[in-house]
This record gives C-alpha cells, structure tokens and sequence, in this order.
C-alpha cells in the first residue's frame, strides 16, 4: 500500500500589529531565520519564547498568537496582536519587556 502523506509544510508569514515599528521590524528581521524553513510548533514555541518572555505570568504567546495553516501554499502564517495600551520594548538580549502595565 502507498501512502502519500502530502508536502511538507513550511514556516510562512507573521503579521504583527499593535507593537511600536522599530520593535516591529526586530522581530520581523528575526522571524526570517524561520521563514522558509520545514514547519515544527517545537521550533515556533522556541522562537516565540525567546522573544517573550517576562515576569508577568499571564504575557505568554498563546495569549496573543494565531496560527493559520495555508493549505494551497503549505506553510502556516503567524499573527499577533499586541492589545495598544499595553507597551513592550525589546531588551539586548533579544527578548520583549513589558513597559508600562494599562
């Protein structure tokens, strides 16, 4: 019997709103490391770990993350979305600070 599991799916797009451009565009220039590259959620939890994490326990990436599997391209995309009252910062050491709690 053979089994055709399909294509290989690949990291694609992460849309980001609601976070100040400069941090923006650090985050964006990093997620391109990924783009491209075959899909894992291993590798994504790393990669969104890296840059979130803090002290306050409930700012986690599965509060803001959305994972949309595109099918006809086979990769899946990413967004988050930063509530705007709620300001971060990026730290040196490439990870995100909350600023000023709303």
């Amino acid at each position: 019997m053979d089994v055709d599991e399909g294509g290989q799916f690949r990291f694609g797009e992460l849309d980001v709103q609601g976070m100040e451009e400069a941090h923006r565009e650090i985050l964006l220039s990093a997620w391109q490391g990924l783009r491209g590259r075959p899909y894992n959620a291993e590798d994504a939890d790393k990669f969104f770990n890296r840059f979130f994490r803090s002290p306050w326990p409930n700012i986690k990436p599965d509060n803001y993350t959305n994972r949309k599997i595109e099918e006809f391209s086979h990769t899946v995309d990413y967004s988050l979305q930063f509530a705007p009252s709620i300001r971060y910062r990026v730290s040196g050491n490439s990870h995100l600070e909350l600023v000023e709690n709303p």
